[in-house]
């Protein structure tokens, strides 16, 4: 877990098979949550990288509302996309969320990067990563790639 206003860089690869199912479901591949702990409204992660009805996107949401920063343009499937995020999750102005894609900004924001203590969040909260399919419940069976993944502290 990492605390609220520090800066971190993740980084991985995703590869997405040709013959992966493209169905009209929630299906999140990574996300940053932040540690609830108790009564969160909303439970939503903080940043995730979707990929919906053969979309590949990423949002961020600190309240009721899930904004899409980036949507990416061409065919997601049989390649490899390599992803890096500069993170510093902050209930203030000071937040941070860099996002590269093999090598090219996609994402520069700075603002919002975490819920507040109104939606149940405590003060000074703590983020985790997680990664895999994480979906509706269904019968189709989903198989992606996750490689190089690294975890780097930066100075504020």
């Amino acid at each position: 877990m990492i605390n609220e206003n520090e800066r971190y860089v993740y980084s991985f690869s995703l590869y997405i098979p040709n013959d992966f199912p493209i169905v009209d479901t929630r299906l999140v591949i990574a996300q940053w949550k932040q540690n609830c702990g108790g009564n969160c409204d909303p439970d939503n992660p903080v940043v995730a990288v979707r990929f919906e009805s053969g979309r590949l996107f990423i949002t961020l949401q600190n309240n009721f509302e899930r904004k899409t920063l980036f949507t990416y343009s061409g065919q997601a499937t049989g390649k490899w996309l390599d992803f890096k995020f500069d993170v510093c999750f902050s209930r203030t102005d000071t937040g941070v969320l860099n996002v590269d894609l093999n090598n090219r900004r996609i994402i520069g924001y700075q603002g919002i990067t975490a819920y507040s203590e109104e939606h149940g969040y405590p003060a000074k909260s703590k983020f985790y990563f997680k990664t895999g399919l994480y979906r509706d419940k269904m019968e189709q069976t989903m198989v992606i790639y996750i490689d190089d993944y690294k975890k780097e502290k930066l100075p504020l």
